[in-house]
């Protein structure tokens, strides 16, 4: 499969919302105009910002003691490199009764206790048992084979991550994580941080961050297809880091972050759907219903994602039509979605669609 590239001169961040923005999808999915404005008068855009604010917190309440700043940019890079297996959300409740963040969060713990540094040598190295040791260590015990086969899948995905950016790391002459993100830095201007760090990551691991996709076209061409970009994770780790270090070290306080899009996976996709603000035919709404699993870069998927961050800016977008003076960033209501919408009770039990094969959410 080929997958396209941004070789126009637009930054990463302005592809991914140019591309999602102007993604036409054959009324698949739609945003519903009305739907965005009962939103915004429902809510208070002050509160969504400083909500928004503080999506750095999940990664604070991962317990560890970092031995100094620039260890816990590798681990929180890493971490959302990893952080991914919603599409195997039912194997994991049936196996050990938690979801995917709280399996790869538990990962992660025990793989920083092996090696602090996450250093380039420990991922490239690291071995299938290992990871399996790490995240779900008592698989061979699992009495149902459904289960473990799903679950040694996911697995799979994982070690592939770590030996990607472990050998990517090494290629390039890296130790660490963090190398690479201030090489990222001195490149590029002081106005594009945000979009420097965004580009190093996809570019330099593409298995793990190259969240890109040509959108199936119904009729026409091949040369029809048109391209779309999303880059969850990579936007993810970079506002991260910004919400975590801008005050501590003026290199992360990125003049661009401003420009990242919303990181939309399934649970902002679900949270969409369930206040209107996007709109899907009745045959996709049924097959999300009935976990009919959506493999990644399909039509539906590419679609859902698509639109649900055309949402995004469009509501970030009216809150600041009815006040200027709060300026909400698109990448903050995703935020509040996701943090928070996204985690009360009658959000929580919405049905989110599945896409196993994906290691992008």
């Amino acid at each position: 499969m080929s997958f396209p590239t941004v070789d126009d001169g637009r930054s990463y961040l302005q592809a991914v919302r140019d591309t999602c923005t102007q993604l036409d999808t054959d009324g698949l999915v739609q945003v519903n105009q009305d739907a965005i404005k009962a939103f915004v008068q429902d809510r208070n855009a002050g509160m969504i910002r400083k909500l928004g604010e503080s999506l750095a917190a999940h990664i604070t309440g991962f317990g560890i003691e970092f031995e100094s700043l620039l260890q816990e940019v590798s681990f929180i890079t890493f971490a959302h490199a990893m952080d991914f297996g919603s599409g195997f959300r039912q194997e994991l409740h049936k196996f050990h009764r938690k979801g995917a963040f709280l399996t790869i969060k538990a990962g992660l713990i025990n793989m920083y206790n092996l090696n602090h540094d996450l250093d380039s040598s420990f991922l490239a190295e690291i071995t299938q048992d290992t990871v399996t040791e790490c995240f779900l260590p008592d698989l061979n015990d699992c009495k149902e084979d459904s289960v473990t086969e799903a679950l040694k899948v996911f697995i799979s995905y994982l070690v592939g991550v770590s030996h990607e950016i472990g050998i990517g790391l090494r290629d390039q002459g890296y130790k660490h994580v963090y190398e690479l993100v201030l090489d990222a830095l001195k490149k590029g201007s002081s106005d594009n941080g945000a979009a420097s760090v965004v580009k190093a990551l996809v570019d330099s691991f593409p298995y793990t961050f190259k969240d890109a996709y040509y959108y199936p076209s119904e009729s026409g061409p091949s040369t029809s297809k048109q391209a779309v970009f999303l880059y969850k994770k990579a936007q993810l780790s970079t506002g991260e880091l910004y919400h975590s270090f801008r005050n501590q070290d003026e290199r992360f306080n990125f003049k661009d972050a401003h420009l990242l899009t919303a990181y939309v996976d399934n649970v902002i996709v679900a949270t969409m759907r369930k206040t209107g603000c996007i709109t899907c035919r009745e045959r996709l709404h049924n097959a999300i219903d009935t976990h009919v699993a959506l493999p990644k870069g399909s039509k539906e998927e590419i679609a859902l994602r698509a639109k649900s961050l055309e949402a995004t800016e469009l509501i970030a977008r009216e809150f600041n039509k009815v006040d200027s003076s709060v300026d909400l960033k698109a990448c903050e209501v995703g935020n509040y979605l996701w943090a928070v919408l996204g985690k009360e009770p009658e959000f929580r039990a919405y049905q989110r669609h599945a896409t196993p094969d994906t290691l992008f959410y």
